[in-house]
């Protein structure tokens, strides 16, 4: 039987999802009724829940990302949240309670938050918190599919009045956009909820640029788009946006929520030749772009370098003393508090086998510190590792130069 508190033992699980080969966190509010049945049976403790000190103790934190909501409207192919989580009732807290909140994380010193859910433009207050965010001096992104602003372009204008327009958006763009009108109807089909978020990702981009505003088009590669890398990115910078990417593995921390049949979608290393091909190119375009003095890529050049390679099949994980905890963690819609964007307490977080999307060591220095120093990538001599835009902390500010380099 298990012993292990919230980490669900391969053997628990091995008739429902029979591709996880290591234990997985159990982690309230992400992992689905079966698997946690199946914990139960093996008389695994729930976790713990931590506390800000339980959080700010383990490490350098400097970024939040507050899931104001985990439900939304579309259904995409490897969705890392529940089909019962995503479109259920849910407990959230009311805005003063984010507000105190916010305030009780800028007194410890955080420096940037993220707004995300599910869909947070569906969220009435999304504007009061986001502009006291500001007032509070922290550097603030909102994720959004976009299609609550497009339906209503007065609570877009609400958010950058609030906030005075310093905010930068995020939108998802997984592929170059349809030329024919897709309906809503695609946004809750698996087979084509990516491409039709795809397409109002892109007006969503118009209508930021139009407006003045700072945004970036975030691409999540996996099967069905690994040879569009480069086109999308030049989707979104034409249209005066900012790019970003990740990828869809298969780590079982990251999508334990993902109906099992979706992980066919997920990259494996045969992928990583078709996607080093793409980053290579990326990587010579900002090399030269940042010469001229601005920037078109989100991401550092120790991220997009390690997408193709370590990324792939991440070994390296939050468990390792060397690089510590990952400085992003989460606020849940009810206010409780997760180690990790994934995982809830630090026990699970120094039992993690690795991460593998990665994303979470974007904007950290002590990841490509960490990667250089072992040997997993190595800058060119004559360039320096490009710092991300995401999370600004002590050793890389960039909201002042987002904001120039988005002119």
């Amino acid at each position: 039987m298990g012993i292990e508190r919230g980490l669900i033992p391969v053997q628990a699980i091995a008739e429902i999802r029979p591709d996880i080969k290591a234990p997985i966190a159990w982690t309230p509010g992400s992992t689905p009724s079966e698997l946690i049945m199946a914990a139960q049976a093996y008389r695994v403790q729930a976790p713990d829940r931590p506390t800000l000190d339980d959080i700010f103790g383990a490490g350098d934190r400097f970024a939040a990302e507050l899931y104001l909501t985990r439900t939304c409207a579309l259904d995409c192919v490897g969705c890392s949240v529940p089909v019962s989580v995503r479109w259920a009732k849910e407990t959230r807290q009311e805005p003063a309670s984010w507000m105190n909140g916010i305030h009780a994380l800028r007194e410890r010193g955080l420096r940037a938050l993220k707004f995300i859910g599910g869909e947070v433009g569906t969220i009435p207050w999304l504007a009061d918190v986001a502009g006291f965010a500001r007032e509070e001096g922290l550097h603030v992104s909102i994720f959004t599919d976009g299609v609550p602003f497009l339906d209503d372009p007065t609570k877009f204008e609400s958010v950058m009045r609030e906030t005075k327009g310093e905010v930068l958006w995020m939108t998802s763009v997984d592929f170059v956009p349809a030329t024919k009108e897709m309906a809503r109807r695609d946004g809750k089909e698996e087979d084509t909820a990516r491409r039709f978020k795809a397409q109002r990702g892109t007006c969503f981009i118009d209508m930021v640029r139009e407006a003045g505003g700072v945004v970036i088009g975030h691409m999540m590669v996996h099967k069905p788009n690994v040879y569009e890398i480069v086109d999308v990115y030049e989707e979104v910078l034409k249209r005066g946006g900012l790019f970003s990417v990740g990828t869809m593995q298969t780590s079982a921390h990251l999508y334990q929520g993902r109906h099992p049949d979706a992980y066919k979608q997920a990259l494996v290393s045969v992928d990583k030749f078709a996607v080093a091909e793409q980053m290579e190119k990326l990587i010579a375009t900002e090399d030269a772009h940042v010469g001229q003095g601005r920037r078109t890529v989100a991401n550092s050049r120790a991220h997009l370098a390690t997408t193709a390679t370590v990324g792939i099949q991440q070994t390296i994980g939050c468990s390792d003393r060397a690089i510590g905890p990952p400085g992003v963690f989460a606020v849940m819609p009810d206010g409780s508090l997760r180690g990790c964007p994934v995982i809830m307490t630090q026990e699970q977080i120094e039992g993690c086998p690795g991460c593998a999307y990665a994303v979470f060591r974007d904007g950290d220095p002590r990841w490509a510190e960490y990667l250089g120093t072992h040997g997993f990538y190595q800058p060119p001599t004559d360039r320096v590792d490009f710092p991300s835009l995401f999370y600004p902390q002590k050793r890389n500010d960039n909201l002042r130069g987002i904001l120039t380099w988005a002119q």
